[in-house]
């Protein structure tokens, strides 16, 4: 599904529905990304080391290349409720650390649980957003379900 018709598609949906279907378009393209390296690390669910913060390190920056261009792109056609979904504060270089100290925070049960649940995105959007954005209400709901 390309991120214009994703936008049409999303136009008369609630903002629960618009923003699992954005979880679901994000994570699908970073699963797309995770080579097979970082998926059988994660799998094996080796010990909290090196290779452990390689994973994260990965995710993050694959999760937030998807997110910006997805965004960049569902933003200039959103319309309804997509709009004030993507009202996303800028990702800035501290924001990435605590994106990554969140993260790093998740067991590797932790981070299978959110790959296999495609709940990824919903805790990045809970890291870039402040706390009394309406998406970051609508990704605690989400990851709550």
């Amino acid at each position: 599904m390309t991120a214009a018709r994703l936008t049409r598609d999303l136009r008369y949906k609630s903002w629960l529905e618009c923003a699992r279907a954005i979880d679901r378009f994000i994570m699908g393209e970073a699963k797309a990304r995770l080579d097979l390296e970082t998926i059988r690390l994660i799998k094996d669910r080796r010990p909290r080391d090196a290779a452990h913060a390689a994973i994260i390190d990965r995710w993050v920056d694959d999760c937030l290349t998807i997110l910006r261009s997805v965004l960049a792109r569902l933003e200039s056609e959103a319309e309804g409720p997509l709009a004030g979904i993507l009202s996303l504060s800028p990702v800035e270089n501290e924001e990435r650390a605590q994106i990554k100290e969140r993260l790093g925070a998740l067991s590797h049960d932790d981070l299978l649980e959110a790959l296999a649940a495609q709940r990824g995105h919903a805790l990045l959007v809970l890291a870039l957003v402040d706390s009394d954005n309406a998406a970051s209400l609508i990704a605690r709901e989400m990851l709550l379900a």
